[in-house]
């Protein structure tokens, strides 16, 4: 059993070795393994509560607190049957969980299929600079110093100050961090706004997402650039895919990043990347199927959510006794 947001139970029937990052539970002839490990996936955030931070920070489940949890122990017969249940209605639930997954593999498919691969450019299309794709010679920004914006300056609420946690996330994380409308209105040059491409510079460098069209205008940290295009040119999100997998800006992005004290890009830098520019009807025709994407993605994450509500539930009610002999989410 491995311990971290949430932890991992497995069975095995073969000799292994671990470390102390993880515990082993041997159970007697009276406990079936399987049963045993759906209790504990079942259980987790009781387990969970019992965590110790140890002095170095890291989160770890004692021993102790292990060998004292109760759990429900029905015959051998009933713990089997609700052992596979469980496994049956996990499976769907997987199921699920790996057509999300395989829906978002769709984005980089669709974007070779319409407009090939730009290292190699079958389409033979025209290679641009991004200063050239650009709203205005100020488009492309770097975020503000640090004696602009001092931490002492966040606010729970107001105007969004977005970082590289939520570039990196595609802004499916929430910030905690506002700023005051006065202060926004002194770091106007660096707000990004609904359509703008907004790239890590550092740890990350070059993880890049766009600011989503329901959001509203926000400021962003130092550590992130702006690239607002002129969208009668070059639409946002096919421009971002290709900065966040093509192989030929990676490779720019890489060896514009190198020689620094610590790697990172620049505006300057930034603004010499070339990516390709296909024709403005066939970028708005992805457009439109990405478009599609997103709402089936959307209908899959519904359904998913609400299998995992559903088995959650069963779990529980499987512990209680409470479980027919044919019932499966």
């Amino acid at each position: 059993m491995s311990l971290a947001k949430e932890f991992r139970v497995g069975v095995t029937t073969r000799s292994v070795a671990f470390n102390q990052d993880l515990r082993a539970i041997i159970p007697n002839e009276n406990v079936l393994p399987e049963y045993l490990a759906r209790c504990l996936r079942g259980f987790q955030q009781q387990i969970l509560s019992k965590v110790d931070n140890a002095a170095h920070g890291t989160k770890r489940l004692p021993s102790e607190q292990i060998q004292s949890f109760q759990i429900p122990l029905p015959p051998l017969p009933e713990q089997r049957r609700i052992a596979a249940i469980l496994d049956q209605a996990d499976a769907i639930r997987r199921k699920r969980q790996k057509a999300i997954e395989l829906t978002e593999k769709f984005l980089k498919s669709a974007f070779l299929e319409m407009f090939g691969d730009p290292v190699t450019n079958p389409n033979n299309y025209d290679r641009v600079k991004l200063i050239d794709l650009a709203e205005s010679p100020e488009s492309i920004k770097c975020g503000p110093f640090g004696t602009q914006l001092l931490k002492s300056e966040f606010q729970k609420s107001g105007v969004p100050l977005w970082g590289i946690k939520q570039v990196n996330r595609h802004f499916k994380q929430k910030t905690h961090e506002f700023l005051t409308e006065a202060k926004a209105r002194e770091l106007e040059a660096y707000t990004i706004l609904p359509g703008d491409i907004v790239m890590t510079r550092k740890g990350t460098i070059g993880n890049c997402s766009v600011y989503p069209s329901d959001f509203p205008p926000g400021i962003m940290h130092s550590d992130l650039l702006r690239i607002r295009l002129d969208q009668s040119r070059s639409r946002p999100l096919v421009t971002a895919l290709q900065l966040a997998f093509s192989r030929h800006v990676t490779h720019q992005i890489s060896m514009l990043s190198q020689g620094a004290i610590m790697a990172g890009i620049n505006v300057t830098k930034l603004k010499q990347i070339e990516v390709l520019s296909p024709p403005i009807d066939a970028q708005l025709a992805f457009e439109r199927t990405v478009d599609q994407y997103e709402k089936t993605l959307a209908r899959q994450r519904r359904l998913s959510s609400a299998n995992e509500q559903l088995f959650n539930s069963l779990v529980q009610r499987a512990f209680r006794g409470e479980l027919s002999p044919v019932e499966v989410p």
